[in-house]
């Protein structure tokens, strides 16, 4: 017996109806359950009720969502939504979609951007212990509206909280400035040098934690996420790099639809978003275990149809099984980091089996053969570089093998030469007979070092603060993100003088362009950087600095007016073989091998609805279902089910 709820109330479909109910696995799918039209005949007093007589024709027609519940032999078969999709004199059809299908209907049919969610207040948190709660027009501390104070350098990367949000100092290329000025205050005297000089920030420029921000998706709308795979160090420390002048989270954001950015989520930590509409809950599972839910067997009827792709194509695109690579932005900063593959192959490869191997192999050369070769093993690619960006074109003993753009300093006989890291950010490449990738819109955030920190000391009163005069004495180069802000910033929030201000143009709209169509990460590390003061090479001057990082050893080098080399977390953003502890490829390791080209239609009788997540059997091999076709009718559900296979090799 088919009983159907909708908003509770109890409404009589068509007897004589069979309804088609089809499950969709999320893992190759955006969907989870829907139905074909169910028909409600309007004949029937209690169906006109609820409808309030929509059938008659003077009757206003219009759509709503109502939430649905499908119960077939006293189980729960689907829960989530139901949508009007006709209306005639005698008739209402619905349709009704449950899981990630509700989900998506969602997002597509409410036109939802992440850029238009309300994330709440911030809580702002300096050294000094006292905490501003962000009104939606920013934050205003001291008549100014941006954060400003001394934090406690010495005890926490960044001033924020990484697990909500970070102030740190970030290039903005389009502007050529650097936003959340971070400065060091040394004193005048020579004990205030080594007694914890003061680091301040002049915070305007918010990065919002990235899980943070699914999280808020998820609650949006009506969800609580119970389960997160990803939800742990590092991938819980990566923050949305971000150029534009706010403390509001959501301008901070590109205008992306939610189901775009479920869609990167998924596709950059290589899991799955399932959603439970019973108990309004949602996890997100990483892919290297979605399988693991058991085994099923069943008994195949004889009858079956394989539908075979064209060789080197896939029936359907799993993330598992395709080219991955980043959307990386054109940031001068990623001008060795992820190199085009085209140039990448015109040089000569020199091949080990590991780093041990590669690393004997190098120095057994001469400075000049060094420079001839590329070097490849499971750990990366390397090469003989420097840290300067060539200028010129790349010659036939590889110097500027980097292929810069002329805007660092071209290498010279005065550069210290080194083995290292190059094309860390490359792709992920499964099947080299196939030109096509997934693109992850979400990608590593470029990283400069040709910006500088300031040093300063106070005046002869000893007035120091925001309002007293410091004085400049020095500067060296420092490590941060650097993005373009096409969106431009957004103006001040004195809602006094802003209004009117606009209105009479004497301050300027923020208008906006179109920005960079992408997020761009970084990790914020959990072991302090430091930058020494000029002059001094070993550790006795060493100030904390905020700097985030991609790649464990991306300019993690001597910088040129420091002699202190930091350390950062064996972290990296690497798709492909990387040395760190903990890289973004471990997350696509291919646990499953799906022949996703071939896909079987196989009939099979069960006693109950089947496991979507589980394996099947049928004659002795696996395979994973992609969706399955149930038939429900007054009588009941109909036992033989039709599935869509693909064979686990």
């Amino acid at each position: 017996m088919i009983e159907l709820y909708l908003n509770n109330e109890r409404v009589f479909t068509d007897t004589s109806q069979t309804v088609k109910v089809t499950k969709e696995n999320p893992y190759f799918t955006q969907s989870g359950s829907y139905t074909l039209d169910v028909n409600i005949p309007m004949d029937i007093l209690e169906n006109r009720r609820f409808f309030k007589n929509i059938q008659s024709f003077p009757v206003t027609k219009k759509t709503e969502k109502m939430d649905a519940n499908l119960i077939v032999d006293n189980h729960l078969l689907l829960s989530g939504s139901a949508v009007i999709n006709s209306i005639s004199d005698t008739t209402v059809k619905v349709q009704l979609l449950g899981g990630n299908s509700d989900v998506n209907f969602i997002a597509n049919n409410g036109d939802v951007y992440i850029d238009d969610i309300d994330y709440g207040e911030i809580s702002i948190y300096d050294g000094k212990g006292y905490s501003f709660k962000g009104e939606r027009g920013g934050v205003t501390v001291k008549g100014y509206t941006y954060i400003y104070g001394k934090w406690d350098a010495y005890t926490k990367p960044a001033m924020g909280d990484v697990s909500e949000y970070v102030v740190m100092p970030v290039y903005d290329e389009t502007k050529a400035e650097i936003k959340n000025v971070t400065r060091m205050h040394v004193g005048t005297s020579s004990s205030a040098d080594t007694d914890k000089p003061g680091v301040y920030t002049h915070g305007d420029t918010i990065m919002p934690n990235l899980l943070l921000i699914v999280k808020k998706v998820i609650e949006y709308f009506g969800y609580r996420l119970i389960s997160n795979d990803v939800d742990v160090v590092p991938w819980n420390r990566l923050v949305v790099c971000n150029a534009r002048k706010t403390l509001i989270i959501q301008e901070a954001l590109p205008h992306w639809t939610v189901t775009d950015f479920l869609t990167e989520i998924q596709n950059f930590f290589n899991c799955t978003f399932v959603f439970n509409e019973s108990d309004k809950t949602a996890e997100l599972i990483s892919n290297l275990r979605y399988f693991d839910a058991g085994v099923q067997q069943f008994e195949a009827l004889d009858e079956y149809t394989s539908d075979v792709s064209d060789e080197d194509e896939e029936k359907t695109k799993s993330l598992g099984s395709s080219n991955i690579r980043f959307d990386m932005s054109d940031s001068d900063t990623h001008y060795y980091d992820a190199i085009d593959e085209d140039l990448l192959s015109s040089y000569e490869r020199k091949k080990y089996s590991s780093y041990e191997e590669l690393l004997q192999a190098f120095n057994a050369l001469s400075d000049e053969d060094k420079k001839k070769y590329l070097f490849v093993c499971p750990e990366g690619t390397y090469c003989f570089r420097t840290n300067s960006t060539p200028d010129v074109p790349t010659d036939s003993e590889g110097e500027g093998i980097f292929g810069g753009s002329g805007s660092g300093s071209s290498t010279s006989d005065d550069d210290i030469w080194f083995l290292g890291q190059v094309n860390q950010f490359g792709p992920l490449i499964r099947n080299e007979k196939v030109d096509e990738y997934i693109d992850l819109r979400i990608c590593p955030v470029g990283i400069t070092v040709e910006q500088k920190c300031e040093y300063y000391t106070d005046d002869s009163s000893g007035t120091t603060g925001h309002g007293g005069k410091w004085i400049k004495q020095w500067d060296t180069e420092v490590q941060m993100p650097s993005l373009k802000n096409e969106k431009g910033d957004i103006p001040s929030r004195d809602y006094t003088k802003v209004v009117w201000a606009g209105i009479t143009g004497s301050q300027d709209a923020n208008s906006e362009t179109t920005a960079e169509d992408r997020i761009q990460v970084m990790f914020v590390g959990t072991q302090l950087q430091y930058v020494n003061k000029p002059g001094y090479k070993d550790q006795s001057k060493k100030i904390p600095y905020p700097m985030g990082f991609t790649d464990f050893l991306d300019k993690a080098i001597n910088l040129e007016d420091c002699g202190y080399q930091n350390i950062h977390d064996s972290w990296s953003l690497a798709l492909s073989n990387s040395p760190a502890e903990h890289y973004l490829g471990q997350l696509h390791a291919n646990g499953y091998m799906i022949n996703t080209q071939t896909e079987i239609q196989i009939s099979f009788e069960s006693q109950s609805i089947p496991d979507i997540r589980k394996i099947f059997m049928f004659k002795n091999k696996r395979y994973v279902c992609e969706k399955m076709e149930i038939n429900v009718a007054n009588t009941g559900i109909d036992k033989l089910i039709k599935g869509y296979f693909f064979e686990m090799l």
